[in-house]
């Protein structure tokens, strides 16, 4: 099991930016299927379906094209189709992976005249961390 979390940093939901982020957090896990043979003296295993989570707090912002892509994919029940998403940090990493948006909610905490939205999000495939 693998878990990341952040504040500030940047993304993109399918290639467009979803804005300004202020937070960030994932956690997946991928199991191991025993597949061996039969009459083999070794045990062998292949990958399972990776399963994971994604939280992604934006201040919202639906001039973002990303951002609106993303509820705009909620709002039309398109939530179980996976999009590419890349996470890029301030030290320069980035992490890729495939996911749907499950959900969104809009409104600031502390009432402040800035609104945030967050985003929650399956994770479709394991996440590839790179450095620049």
């Amino acid at each position: 099991m693998a878990n990341y979390g952040g504040r500030n940093g940047a993304a993109t939901y399918n290639g467009q930016s979803i804005g300004e982020l202020i937070s960030w957090e994932f956690s997946y896990e991928g199991e191991l299927i025993e597949d061996t043979v039969k009459g083999d003296s070794l045990r062998t295993y292949v990958p399972d379906l990776p399963t994971g989570r994604c939280t992604l707090v934006a201040f919202l912002d639906r001039a973002s094209t990303g951002q609106d892509a993303m509820m705009d994919d909620v709002e039309a029940g398109l939530n179980n189709t996976a999009r590419a998403v890349v996470l890029t940090v301030a030290s320069g990493k980035t992490f890729s992976f495939s996911a749907y948006v499950t959900g969104y909610v809009t409104g600031s905490p502390e009432g402040g005249e800035r609104d945030r939205v967050t985003f929650t999000l399956a994770l479709t495939t394991a996440v590839t961390p790179a450095w620049a």
